[in-house]
Protein backbone atom coordinates (compact mmCIF):
# COMPACT_ATOMS: atom_id res chain seq x y z
CA UNK A 1 0.00 0.00 0.00
CA UNK A 2 1.06 3.29 -0.88
CA UNK A 3 1.76 6.29 2.11
CA UNK A 4 -1.05 7.98 0.52
CA UNK A 5 -3.30 5.32 1.04
CA UNK A 6 -1.84 5.27 4.83
CA UNK A 7 -2.41 8.79 5.47
CA UNK A 8 -5.62 8.79 4.39
CA UNK A 9 -6.53 5.86 7.36
CA UNK A 10 -4.69 7.36 9.85
CA UNK A 11 -5.98 9.49 12.69
CA UNK A 12 -3.33 11.79 12.79
CA UNK A 13 -4.17 12.88 8.79
CA UNK A 14 -7.14 15.87 8.48
CA UNK A 15 -7.53 18.43 5.87
CA UNK A 16 -4.46 17.19 4.18
CA UNK A 17 -1.88 17.45 6.86
CA UNK A 18 -0.21 14.87 9.02
CA UNK A 19 -0.83 15.65 12.86
CA UNK A 20 2.69 14.35 13.54
CA UNK A 21 5.23 16.54 11.28
CA UNK A 22 2.06 19.70 11.15
CA UNK A 23 2.60 19.57 6.79
CA UNK A 24 1.72 17.33 3.88
CA UNK A 25 3.07 13.75 3.81
CA UNK A 26 5.62 13.53 1.24
CA UNK A 27 4.02 10.96 -0.89
CA UNK A 28 7.07 9.43 -2.29
CA UNK A 29 8.90 8.32 0.82
CA UNK A 30 8.17 4.31 1.31
CA UNK A 31 7.62 4.76 5.35
CA UNK A 32 6.09 6.94 8.19
CA UNK A 33 7.84 6.66 11.42
CA UNK A 34 4.65 6.06 13.21
CA UNK A 35 3.79 3.36 11.26
CA UNK A 36 7.60 1.81 11.13
CA UNK A 37 7.71 2.04 15.04
CA UNK A 38 5.18 -0.30 15.57
CA UNK A 39 6.08 -2.64 12.89
CA UNK A 40 3.60 -1.61 10.24
CA UNK A 41 4.65 -2.07 6.50
CA UNK A 42 3.19 0.97 4.42
CA UNK A 43 3.91 -1.60 1.17
CA UNK A 44 0.83 -3.84 2.79
CA UNK A 45 -2.64 -3.20 3.39
CA UNK A 46 -3.67 -1.98 6.96
CA UNK A 47 -4.22 -5.09 8.70
CA UNK A 48 -0.57 -6.69 7.82
CA UNK A 49 2.01 -6.53 10.09
CA UNK A 50 5.02 -7.04 8.84
CA UNK A 51 7.40 -9.25 11.57
CA UNK A 52 8.96 -7.57 14.08
CA UNK A 53 11.93 -9.34 15.93
CA UNK A 54 11.04 -10.38 19.68
CA UNK A 55 14.14 -8.01 20.48
CA UNK A 56 12.07 -4.97 19.89
CA UNK A 57 9.37 -6.05 22.37
CA UNK A 58 6.89 -4.27 20.64
CA UNK A 59 3.30 -6.18 20.27
CA UNK A 60 1.19 -6.02 17.03
CA UNK A 61 -1.60 -3.88 17.43
CA UNK A 62 -5.06 -4.96 18.29
CA UNK A 63 -8.62 -3.52 19.49
CA UNK A 64 -7.39 -2.49 23.47
CA UNK A 65 -9.92 -0.29 25.41
CA UNK A 66 -8.40 1.90 28.55
CA UNK A 67 -6.58 0.39 31.15
CA UNK A 68 -7.68 0.12 34.72
CA UNK A 69 -5.90 2.30 37.31
CA UNK A 70 -3.71 0.41 39.79
CA UNK A 71 -3.41 -2.61 37.64
CA UNK A 72 -0.46 -3.83 38.95
CA UNK A 73 0.90 -1.24 41.62
CA UNK A 74 4.06 -2.61 42.50
CA UNK A 75 4.82 -4.37 39.15
CA UNK A 76 8.33 -2.65 36.91
CA UNK A 77 5.85 -3.97 33.49
CA UNK A 78 3.68 -1.62 31.60
CA UNK A 79 2.72 1.98 31.41
CA UNK A 80 0.56 4.38 33.45
CA UNK A 81 -0.72 7.60 32.75
CA UNK A 82 -0.20 10.98 34.45
CA UNK A 83 -3.24 10.98 36.90
CA UNK A 84 -2.05 7.25 38.44
CA UNK A 85 1.14 8.77 38.80
CA UNK A 86 -0.37 11.85 40.71
CA UNK A 87 -2.23 9.43 42.82
CA UNK A 88 0.38 7.59 43.63
CA UNK A 89 2.29 10.21 44.82
CA UNK A 90 -0.48 10.88 47.49
CA UNK A 91 -0.78 7.65 48.48
CA UNK A 92 2.54 7.18 49.21
CA UNK A 93 2.76 10.62 50.85
CA UNK A 94 -0.69 9.79 52.93
CA UNK A 95 0.66 6.24 53.66
CA UNK A 96 4.53 7.43 55.44
CA UNK A 97 2.27 10.10 57.24
CA UNK A 98 0.66 6.94 58.55
CA UNK A 99 3.59 4.89 58.94
CA UNK A 100 5.20 8.07 61.42
CA UNK A 101 2.24 8.33 63.07
CA UNK A 102 1.69 5.06 64.49
CA UNK A 103 5.14 4.32 65.28
CA UNK A 104 5.33 7.67 67.21
CA UNK A 105 2.49 6.47 69.17
CA UNK A 106 4.01 3.29 69.84
CA UNK A 107 6.87 4.98 70.18
CA UNK A 108 9.19 2.67 68.09
CA UNK A 109 12.56 3.44 66.67
CA UNK A 110 13.72 4.77 63.34
CA UNK A 111 14.68 1.57 62.26
CA UNK A 112 10.96 0.60 62.28
CA UNK A 113 9.65 3.81 60.47
CA UNK A 114 12.25 2.55 57.17
CA UNK A 115 11.30 -0.93 57.72
CA UNK A 116 7.66 0.07 57.52
CA UNK A 117 8.31 2.48 54.44
CA UNK A 118 9.90 -0.10 51.86
CA UNK A 119 6.47 -0.90 50.73
CA UNK A 120 6.37 2.87 50.06
CA UNK A 121 9.47 2.90 48.47
CA UNK A 122 8.52 0.11 46.22
CA UNK A 123 5.31 1.48 45.10
CA UNK A 124 6.93 4.59 44.33
CA UNK A 125 9.73 2.88 42.21
CA UNK A 126 7.62 0.90 40.29
CA UNK A 127 5.06 3.02 39.60
CA UNK A 128 7.60 5.73 38.60
CA UNK A 129 9.23 3.30 36.14
CA UNK A 130 6.25 2.85 34.53
CA UNK A 131 5.42 6.24 34.42
CA UNK A 132 9.03 6.38 32.47
CA UNK A 133 7.65 3.50 29.89
CA UNK A 134 4.73 5.89 29.08
CA UNK A 135 7.36 8.28 28.08
CA UNK A 136 9.26 5.49 26.26
CA UNK A 137 12.26 5.83 28.46
CA UNK A 138 14.25 3.18 30.54
CA UNK A 139 12.69 3.14 34.54
CA UNK A 140 16.27 4.69 35.42
CA UNK A 141 15.04 7.75 34.28
CA UNK A 142 13.49 8.62 37.75
CA UNK A 143 16.81 8.95 38.98
CA UNK A 144 17.74 11.67 37.34
CA UNK A 145 17.22 15.34 39.35
CA UNK A 146 13.69 16.52 38.21
CA UNK A 147 12.90 14.24 35.83
CA UNK A 148 10.17 13.89 38.81
CA UNK A 149 8.70 17.28 37.35
CA UNK A 150 9.04 16.09 33.76
CA UNK A 151 6.76 12.61 34.71
CA UNK A 152 4.05 14.30 36.43
CA UNK A 153 3.23 17.28 34.18
CA UNK A 154 4.07 15.70 30.60
CA UNK A 155 2.12 13.86 28.31
CA UNK A 156 3.00 10.55 27.86
CA UNK A 157 3.52 8.63 24.15
CA UNK A 158 0.67 8.17 22.05
CA UNK A 159 -0.20 5.14 20.84
CA UNK A 160 1.93 1.85 21.36
CA UNK A 161 5.64 2.15 22.52
CA UNK A 162 8.63 0.01 22.82
CA UNK A 163 7.01 -0.74 26.61
CA UNK A 164 3.30 -1.36 25.82
CA UNK A 165 -0.09 -0.18 25.12
CA UNK A 166 -1.05 3.60 25.67
CA UNK A 167 -2.48 3.43 28.64
CA UNK A 168 -5.41 6.13 27.27
CA UNK A 169 -6.45 3.26 24.83
CA UNK A 170 -5.29 5.41 21.49
CA UNK A 171 -4.58 3.42 18.78
CA UNK A 172 -2.70 3.99 15.29
CA UNK A 173 -4.65 2.95 12.78
CA UNK A 174 -8.45 3.70 12.74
Amino acid sequence: MAIKDQCLQCVHFTSGICGTTNSMPLYDQMSCNLYKKIGISLEKTTTEITNVSSASNVSQPTKRGKQSMFANPFSFEGRIRRSEYWISFIIAYLYAIMVGFFVGVTNGGMGMVYLFLIPDYWFLWAQGAKRCHDRDNTGWYQIIPFYVLWMLFGDGDAYENSYGVDPKGREMIS
